[in-house]
């Protein structure tokens, strides 16, 4: 059951449009997860009558964090060396990997799972772990109260019932909560809306915990086990290929379903005399269920690093093939030299044993380890985002260029500089420092997203020396506005006459957003934004957020929206400017302005 999830989870990152629903692996990892800790916890009260909660929560530490640290530090150095960029958005994050609170982190600061345009953040798959140790650290004291109390014969059908009424009410709050798809990102990683797997496997573990389960059942009981898990199964590997993130069912009753076929295979997989336990445990799956941890850890780091935009792009056939292989090998190094040695013991043995024999290598080894640390801790915190790098323009005219229908006139009066090819383009990451600022008093500043980026080279056409833009793939909405922050503290907002904001693409726009936009441009004279086009169920609530200015004083928006629906106008991914799509783009944004005097002459 561990290899199927952690093949969906996988099969999703690799090709989520062939496999939409590959995420709802992770449920799957939850309810088994559910099921064997709660267990253990289970008949550890039946042999000694209370739980050891120190002892519980040392074994989690043993048996999770070596590889997760073994994963930190290595991604750090390689990182370092090879994609500052990479390291620069995880500088963050990778405290709060260590002490499992990543997905909080993500929902306060509007990261979606789902995004599919950017270099995604490297540790974006720690959020379930996240989720998970949560979990760990407040259900077993609760398990334990209620272990002590109420008959004695009842205690433990109680807490199951406890467990099985919270997983529904985590279903119904995820539901109650989904309201399109900026409220995805909350629900799918808040702690309280995504628990229904955990719990409901807590459930099935009081009720019916591994060792409870007996071989000696009648046939037609084994038969209707069987047929239950086939079933199951069946509905997981069409919920695999079916569903996906867009749709509202996933996340009013969608997941839970996985849940509960997750929660029928697992139980039935588990029991002696089932055959699908059997054939569920034949070496090949036997091999990736007992590294799915490990799988799991390094598969999205090799996806992430071997993408258009990491640091090893590779495409095709090729990058398959060296994706699987290098996170087999990975996840192998790791579970054998790494997650297997601590979680046994033998580490700590051998460690043990060394300092007893060399006492005089103790200060040493302690010294090696804090230098190790700090020196990690200085690359994540020194290690500068590389500068944007400057562009090489060619130019032509339009009329050199494939015919476009509706294009304005006037778009195609202006020379178009060819932006860089779309796999450059989406090498441009986010410089640490503001640019050198030597804008005419009455200039432009645009800030944005790759969409921006794509666009820049007319928008330079356009108003020339007059306007700074920058921008940076995969920007989202509170990156942007953070940038935006630099440069009204550098008193740089002060020196322009207008300001043009492209963000939405990555990540939802809201309304809180937007107020903190009004009060970072207080002052400046004119404020255009651009509406996004986005094949992710954000875009409309990004373009309502932007719509609800464009009646203020001092404001504008550009309907990139509606322009943008002539295909001609995009690169295939349907949402960047080609070069004709850059100069209407230029255009209506030089037509919103209504500055012409800030435009290049000649």
């Amino acid at each position: 059951m561990r290899a199927f999830a952690v093949s969906a989870v996988v099969a999703y990152h690799l090709a989520p449009g062939v496999f939409p629903g590959g995420f709802l692996g992770v449920d799957v990892f939850f309810v088994i997860s559910g099921y064997l800790i709660t267990g253990l916890l289970a008949e550890e009260w039946r042999a000694k009558g209370t739980l050891d909660l120190p002892h519980f929560w040392l074994r989690r530490v043993r048996r999770l964090y070596p590889a997760v640290v073994a994963l930190l530090a290595v991604l750090v150095v390689v990182s370092a060396l090879l994609d500052r960029g990479a390291l620069a958005g995880s500088r963050l994050t990778i405290p709060l990997a260590l002490v499992y609170q990543t997905n909080w982190w993500f929902i306060f600061h509007h990261v979606s799972y789902f995004a599919r345009f950017g270099p995604p953040p490297l540790l974006l798959h720690l959020w379930s772990l996240a989720i998970e140790e949560q979990y760990y650290l407040v259900w077993p004291p609760i398990l334990l109260l209620l272990l002590r109390r109420g008959p004695a014969g009842r205690r433990r059908s109680r807490a199951a019932t406890l467990a099985l009424v919270g997983s529904l009410v985590s279903a119904a709050l995820m539901a109650a909560l989904y309201h399109g798809g900026a409220s995805v990102n909350r629900i799918y990683f808040g702690t309280d809306t995504h628990a229904e797997g955990l719990l409901l496997g807590s459930a099935l573990g009081l009720l019916a915990p591994p060792g409870s389960l007996t071989a000696r059942i009648e046939t037609r009981s084994r038969v209707l086990l069987d047929r239950a898990a086939a079933v199951a199964l069946a509905g997981l590997v069409v919920m695999v290929f079916a569903v996906g993130q867009a749709s509202g069912f996933t996340w009013t009753g969608g997941l839970m379903l996985a849940v509960v076929l997750a929660a029928v295979a697992t139980l039935v997989a588990a029991h002696p005399a089932s055959t699908t336990g059997r054939w569920l445990s034949v070496p090949p799956l036997r091999w990736l269920g007992t590294r799915s941890y490990s799988v799991y850890l390094w598969h999205w780091p090799v996806i992430v690093l071997t993408g258009s935009q990491g640091a090893f792009p590779l495409t095709g056939v090729t990058s398959l093939v060296v994706r699987l292989g290098a996170t087999a090998g990975l996840a192998e190094a790791s579970y054998r030299w790494v997650e297997r040695p601590w979680r046994t013991g033998a580490a700590q043995r051998a460690i043990r044993a060394r300092m007893e024999r060399a006492p005089h290598l103790r200060r040493g080894v302690v010294t090696t380890c804090v230098g190790v640390v700090a020196g990690l801790a200085l690359l994540v915190a020194l290690v500068p985002a590389p500068a944007a790098p400057a562009f090489t323009h060619r130019t032509r005219s339009l009329a050199a260029s494939r015919p476009v229908t509706s294009v304005p006139e006037q778009a195609a009066a202006h020379p178009v500089d060819l932006p860089l090819r779309m796999e450059e383009l989406r090498r441009r990451l986010l410089p640490s420092s503001l640019p050198p600022w030597s804008p005419p008093r009455r200039g432009i500043l645009a800030i944005g997203d790759s969409v921006l980026l794509a666009a820049e080279p007319a928008l330079e056409s356009v108003f020339g020396k007059q306007i700074t833009v920058d921008a940076a793939v995969g920007r989202q909405v509170y990156t942007g506005l953070a940038r935006l922050a630099q440069y009204k503290s550098a008193g740089r907002l002060s020196t322009i006459q207008a300001l043009v904001v492209d963000l939405g693409s990555n990540g939802v726009f809201t309304p809180a957003d937007m107020t903190e936009l009004e009060q970072l441009a207080a002052g400046v004279p004119q404020v255009v934004l651009v509406n996004v086009r986005v094949p992710d169920p954000w875009g409309p609530e990004s373009n309502q957020t932007i719509a609800s200015v464009a009646h203020r004083p001092g404001f504008a928006v550009v309907d990139w929206w509606k322009a943008s629906e002539n295909r001609a106008l995009l690169y295939p991914d349907g949402v960047h400017p080609d070069p004709q799509g850059a100069a209407v783009y230029a255009h209506l944004v030089d037509t919103a302005l209504h500055l012409p005097a800030l435009q290049a002459t000649g």
